[in-house]
């Protein structure tokens, strides 16, 4: 950017320092799979000062949580120098420029970079329902703008709107496993090929992916493309619940109800063919990995990059396998794999640097945390157990909207329950009843599981019982 453009881009001194922080920023958190968009985002954001503003707002809001990622109160964010209001300002600017735009294919390409800034600015604050509105809100215009895409192809700098929606795509689809986490913004009709899953050149994306892939940055593209398949479509669920969304931001989605009887008998019906995507990837994937870790001593970046994606693997696939954990049978035998799932997350966790003067790492990558909370409450051997445990409250971080904290406070809680239930019976009437127990998380942040609340408390920086 030219310098002389300054003083007519930043209107506010301050400005510029949160916006250089951006750009550090951004190459930090694992936001973008490129350095495209975070080199043409300041391009795009002389054309639309929504963008501007919003990842200004973006990196202020960053500066606010520093130096630690830990659930904060809006009275400590306040408290904690200028940052905090300063994104609050930009942040309204932002929503508000791009609600009065007018329509067009360009504003709503634009609206939809806002987009994913807004996500990751609310995903910074903490606020889990408002990231999860965002993305809801982004799925709709995305399968809006690819409707009228024919309106920009094959004009100048198409190449260049494609890199965008691209690399928006990209961060939509990560979230899918996010959102799907807490058992919301699934579609309501299966039937219906949304943008999101629907191919170039065949009926679906998934169908045009390559026997083999060219390094780990193809492996990972591809990847999101198989877990977004799998997850939107396929009859997986957890029993984690995000409570407190609006009817407004669940048009054309749904929070599920509980499992109905007959969803077993579903889920082994269409099996096959999602265990056939994800082992096809897998055949792809695997020389990459391996030579990844062969020269790890000379490329550590690509070694834990493809150390998270066999993490994110491994944990689908173990969710498959055993029928959204619901076949005891099978669960006895994913010992090795949760295993592992425990392993790389170490590796992974002693490997990634903190964040923008963070002592704690926060991601937009699809890191550890979750895999690390499945082991925590999934697997069989309580060693395995105990240790993705203790990984989860030594190594706080926070993954989207995926929190360590939290996770580790559900750990903790589903061990008491798994101790509770030792006394009735064997392994195989024990499992079933942890199994049916629920967690909830309520629109101001409380966790509810197993008939307990747990709030986390800004005074002793733990997750406290609270009465219910």
């Amino acid at each position: 950017m030219e310098p002389g453009y300054d003083a007519v881009f930043f209107s506010d001194p301050g400005e510029r320092s949160y916006f250089d922080f951006w750009r550090i920023l951004v190459g930090n958190i694992f936001l973008f799979p490129s350095e495209v968009m975070a080199r043409t985002l300041p391009q795009l954001a002389r054309q639309e000062p929504a963008i501007k503003h919003a990842a200004i707002a973006m990196a202020a809001m960053a500066r606010a949580i520093v130096p630690s990622v830990r659930k904060r109160t809006q009275k400590e964010l306040y408290a904690n120098g200028p940052h905090y209001e300063f994104a609050l300002k930009h942040y309204v600017q932002a929503i508000k420029l791009v609600r009065i735009s007018k329509p067009s294919s360009d504003n709503m390409l634009w609206a939809i970079v806002c987009c994913v800034l807004f996500v990751t600015f609310e995903c910074l604050h903490g606020d889990r329902n408002a990231a999860l509105s965002h993305v809801d809100h982004a799925y709709k215009m995305m399968e809006n703008y690819f409707k009228h895409r024919s309106m920009v192809e094959g004009t100048r700098g198409t190449d260049s709107i494609r890199a965008v929606c691209d690399d928006a795509a990209w961060v939509f689809h990560g979230m899918t496993i996010q959102s799907w986490s807490h058992s919301v913004l699934h579609s309501k009709d299966p039937s219906k090929i949304s943008w999101c899953c629907r191919g170039h050149k065949r009926k679906f994306a998934i169908e045009e992916m390559p026997p083999a892939f060219s390094d780990v940055n193809a492996a990972r593209r591809w990847w999101r493309v198989v877990q977004h398949y799998t997850c939107h479509r396929c009859p997986i669920f957890t029993e984690m619940f995000a409570e407190g969304l609006s009817n407004e931001s669940l048009v054309g989605s749904y929070i599920r109800p509980d499992l109905p009887p007959e969803h077993v008998e579903e889920l082994q019906a269409v099996l096959p063919e999602f265990v056939g995507h994800v082992q096809r990837w897998l055949n792809g994937f695997q020389p990459i990995y391996d030579h990844a870790q062969a020269e790890k001593d000379v490329d550590l970046a690509s070694f834990i990059d493809a150390c998270n994606l066999r993490q994110q693997y491994l944990t689908l696939w173990t969710e498959l396998i055993s029928l959204s954990h619901q076949d005891v049978v099978v669960m006895r035998t994913l010992t090795p794999s949760f295993r592992e799932m425990v392993h790389l997350s170490r590796i992974i966790l002693e490997a990634q640097s903190n964040c923008g003067g963070c002592s704690e790492v926060f991601s937009m990558d699809n890191g550890p945390t979750w895999p690390l909370l499945q082991a925590a409450c999934r697997c069989h051997d309580a060693k395995v157990r105990q240790d993705a445990t203790e990984l989860l409250g030594k190594y706080h971080r926070r993954d989207g909207i995926w929190d360590s904290r939290a996770f580790h406070g559900l750990a903790v809680r589903c061990a008491e329950m798994e101790m509770g239930n030792a006394v009735s019976g064997g392994l195989i009437e024990q499992w079933p009843m942890l199994k049916r127990h629920q967690a909830r998380v309520s629109s101001n942040g409380d966790v509810i599981c197993g008939g307990k609340v747990m709030r986390w408390s800004p005074d002793t920086r733990q997750w406290q019982e609270i009465d219910n």
